[in-house]
């Protein structure tokens, strides 16, 4: 993820735009989603793409929902 994180910065600092930029920052841990989406948010990227874990098999819609709300709770307060 830091690779990623550095990727961003050199590509901004390189000359493009970030509100052009949408990178993936969906990881099986959580945690390490919220932490690649903050950082994006900082660096003023126009969007991200958080995919869901669809690497587990027989996920549940009510667990599908549960991540989804979970992550945009902990991300709620950059968009203000």
């Amino acid at each position: 993820m830091d690779e990623k994180i550095v990727l961003m910065e050199e590509l901004i600092e390189g000359g493009i735009e970030p509100a052009t930029m949408m990178p993936r920052t969906g990881y099986c841990a959580l945690p390490d989603s919220i932490r690649l989406t903050r950082r994006t948010v900082k660096l003023g990227v126009g969007g991200t793409l958080m995919l869901p874990p669809f690497f587990y098999k027989c996920v549940s819609m009510k667990g599908f929902f549960a991540i989804t709300l979970k992550s945009s709770n902990r991300l709620a307060y950059l968009m203000i």
